[in-house]
C-alpha cells in the first residue's frame, strides 16, 4: 500500500490582524533621516514711504473706483511678488490744528514721486499747535457768553413791576408746557423750570436772572464750535434757543445758501469761514433765513407775527453791537 505523502504545517503562527495594522503604524512613524530644509522663497515687504506731491493736490474722501483695475488671477505658493505703484495711496499728513491732528484723503499715484533725502530735509514743518488761550482771553470769551445769554433772557424774560423775572401760565396750545421763566418752559427743560420757578417763589430773584442765563448759555454753547465771530455767534445763539440747535443749523445753511440739512459739516463750515469776512452781510442773510425758516416749519402766525418779528430785528441790532 503506498503510503500518502503528508505535508506539515509550520509552526510558524500567523500574526492576528490587529497586530499588522499596529505593525504597520509602527513602520510609519519609524524616523527618517533628516533631510536638509528647501530654500523659503523671497520675501518682500511693502515699508513706508516717504513721498512729495508733485502740485497742489486736492485730498478725496475715497478714492476713483472708475480706475482701470488689472485682471486677476490664482497665485501658486511661493511665488514671488513685487510691491509696485497703485493707482490711489491713503495718505496722512500732519495737522495738529486740526480737530484728529492728521489730514487724511486719498491722492492718485501720479501727483506722487518718491521723496528725495533732499524733499525730506527741505519740507516745511507742520503747522504749530494752536496755542492754549490766556487767562484774558478766556475771562473775555467767558463775559462775553454772558452777555449774549442776558440778552436772550431779557428778550423772552416777563418781569413785575420791580423789574424781577416772574413765572408766565402759558396758553392753552402754546406747546410749550404750563409755564416758562425767559422761555424756559416745563415742556422742555422742565428741571431747569422748576428751579427757576423756585428761586423766584422763594424771593431771590438776582439768583433767578443769572441761573437763567447759564441755562440758556449752556444750551446754545453749540455754535460756537461754528463760528467766533461775536455778532454771528449772538445771533445764531438767539436762534438756537427758539428753535433748537438744528433749526440755529437749518437757518444758519440757508443763509450760506449750502445743502440744508441741519449738521454742520466741512461744507458748511467752509461756506461759513469765507461768509464770516463780511459779518454785517451775513448777519443780514441770517435775519432773512430766520423768517424764512418760521414760515417753513410753522406757517405765517397772524397771532404771533409781529412779535417774532419784533424780536428778530431786536436781535439783529444787538448782535451788531455785540462786540
Amino acid at each position: 500500500m503506498k503510503k500518502r505523502k503528508i505535508t506539515t504545517r509550520s509552526t510558524k503562527k500567523k500574526k492576528p490582524a490587529a497586530q499588522k495594522k499596529n505593525a504597520a503604524e509602527k513602520a510609519v512613524k519609524r524616523p527618517r533621516q533628516k533631510q536638509k530644509p528647501a530654500a523659503s522663497p523671497e520675501a518682500r515687504r511693502a515699508i513706508p514711504l516717504d513721498y512729495v506731491t508733485t502740485g497742489e493736490v486736492n485730498l478725496l474722501a475715497s478714492p476713483d473706483l472708475s480706475a482701470a483695475k488689472l485682471s486677476g488671477g490664482q497665485l501658486s505658493k511661493g511665488a514671488i511678488v513685487k510691491i509696485a505703484p497703485q493707482d490711489w495711496w491713503y495718505v496722512e499728513v500732519a495737522r495738529p490744528a486740526t480737530a484728529s491732528g492728521v489730514l487724511r484723503g486719498w491722492v492718485s499715484n501720479a501727483s506722487l514721486r518718491q521723496a528725495s533725502d533732499a524733499d525730506v530735509a527741505a519740507a516745511p514743518p507742520p503747522p504749530a499747535e494752536l496755542p492754549p488761550a490766556p487767562p484774558a482771553d478766556v475771562a473775555q470769551r467767558a463775559a462775553l457768553r454772558k452777555k449774549m445769554a442776558e440778552s436772550i433772557v431779557q428778550f423772552e424774560g416777563r418781569r413785575d413791576p420791580q423789574g424781577h423775572l416772574r413765572v408766565y401760565i402759558l396758553p392753552a396750545g402754546d406747546g410749550g408746557g404750563r409755564y416758562e421763566v425767559a422761555g424756559i418752559n416745563d415742556r422742555y427743560h422742565p428741571q431747569e423750570a422748576a428751579k427757576l420757578k423756585a428761586l423766584i417763589d422763594a424771593g431771590r430773584c438776582d439768583e433767578a436772572d443769572d441761573y437763567a442765563a447759564e441755562v440758556i448759555a449752556e444750551y446754545t454753547d453749540v455754535v460756537a464750535k461754528w463760528t467766533t465771530v461775536p455778532s454771528i455767534e449772538s445771533y445764531l445763539r438767539d436762534s438756537a434757543f427758539n428753535r433748537g440747535p438744528g433749526g440755529a443749523a437749518k437757518i444758519l445753511q440757508m443763509a450760506l445758501g449750502v445743502k440744508v440739512d441741519g449738521g454742520v459739516g466741512p461744507e458748511t463750515l467752509k461756506a461759513l469761514r469765507e461768509a464770516e469776512r463780511n459779518p454785517a452781510k451775513l448777519l443780514a442773510a441770517l435775519r432773512v433765513a430766520r423768517e424764512q425758516y418760521e414760515i417753513r416749519v410753522a406757517g405765517h402766525r397772524d397771532k404771533f407775527w409781529k412779535g417774532l418779528v419784533n424780536r428778530w430785528d431786536g436781535s439783529l441790532d444787538f448782535a451788531s453791537h455785540v462786540a
